[in-house]
């Protein structure tokens, strides 16, 4: 018997009548493949000078890539905003 996915949360897997979580890279593939061979990410409100704050972002050697909102209602909603917003970026920019 499987336990069903709360909102965004991570499935869990039953084994044996004891769940396993997910991994952070099955969850977040996008941001797992970016922090393995193409940049990071920040977390936390401080992009001065910058106009526009955001609290997760994205970076490579060149700059910034992606900046999310300023806040969002859980972590879990920057991590999935983040995913797919490197996602889309490498589909457009690396052909992925």
């Amino acid at each position: 018997m499987s336990s069903k996915r709360s909102g965004s949360h991570a499935k869990r897997v039953e084994e044996g009548g004891q769940g396993q979580p997910e991994t952070f890279a099955q969850t977040y593939p996008h941001i797992a493949k970016w922090v393995r061979g193409y940049g990071w990410i920040e977390w936390g409100d401080d992009l001065f000078p910058l106009e526009r704050r955001s609290c997760i972002r994205a970076l490579d050697e060149g700059g910034l890539i992606w900046a999310g909102k300023a806040t969002y209602p859980t972590a879990d909603d920057a991590l999935q905003d983040l995913d797919m917003a490197l996602g889309r970026w490498m589909r457009e920019e690396l052909g992925e």
